[in-house]
């Protein structure tokens, strides 16, 4: 039986760590670039369309969040309510749940990460 040694290189180890942040920061914005080609956030004065941002402040331990920042984010966001779609034409609830794992862009999420990371690498 062979002994094998490894060796790990740390300059590509921390290469392929800010490779991987680098993509998940461009895919939270593509995905933002999707939701509002989509026009699913409610819309009324665009407070809160606009009110949106990505938290990186613990990427590697707790992922990035896309937040909308308004007192009100959370009730349209998980409250079922009739929406104006005066300027958003498909506003709705949940509108972030499509591209959570299961949902029908859970695809566009992954193939966009996967695309950004190739780039950076």
């Amino acid at each position: 039986m062979a002994d094998y040694r490894v060796e790990l290189n740390d300059a590509v180890l921390a290469k392929i760590k800010q490779a991987h942040i680098n993509a998940a920061i461009k895919t939270a914005n593509s995905i933002m670039l999707d939701v509002d080609e989509e026009q699913t956030v409610p819309f009324l004065y665009g407070t809160l369309d606009q009110s949106k941002f990505i938290d990186d402040s613990d990427i590697l331990h707790e992922g990035i969040r896309i937040l909308y920042n308004t007192p009100y984010a959370a009730k349209q966001y998980f409250v079922p309510m009739n929406h104006n779609f005066t300027q958003h034409a498909h506003a709705t609830d949940h509108w972030l749940d499509p591209y959570l794992p299961g949902g029908t862009k859970a695809s566009f999420a992954k193939d966009k990460y996967v695309q950004h990371f190739k780039k950076e690498f």
